[in-house]
């Protein structure tokens, strides 16, 4: 989650996201949802300099036998959620 709220401070152009979390059935969802300036989805993601990126968050949110997803468009924000089992499998 931390990586996803500093693209959005560093990137989304807006002085404020909102975060949910829920937990059900034995899985737990955070979701991150900025109203900010969005990005191509096709295209490259915005990364920053030294920064870990949306692939290598993907990549440790699989392992953890999770899953990541992002809705987003150029101009209309971006909902980043991710999907996680609290007991690893």
């Amino acid at each position: 989650m931390r990586e996803l709220l500093i693209n959005v401070a560093r990137h989304a152009q807006v002085d404020a996201a909102r975060v949910t979390s829920r937990g059900s059935n034995g899985q737990v969802t955070l979701q991150i949802v900025d109203h900010g300036t969005g990005f191509d989805p096709g295209g490259e993601p915005p990364r920053a300099p030294m920064g870990l990126g949306l692939a290598a968050l993907r990549e440790r949110i699989t392992f953890l036998g999770g899953r990541f997803t992002l809705d987003t468009e150029r101009g209309r924000g971006t909902v980043a959620t991710i999907e996680v089992p609290l007991h690893r499998p």
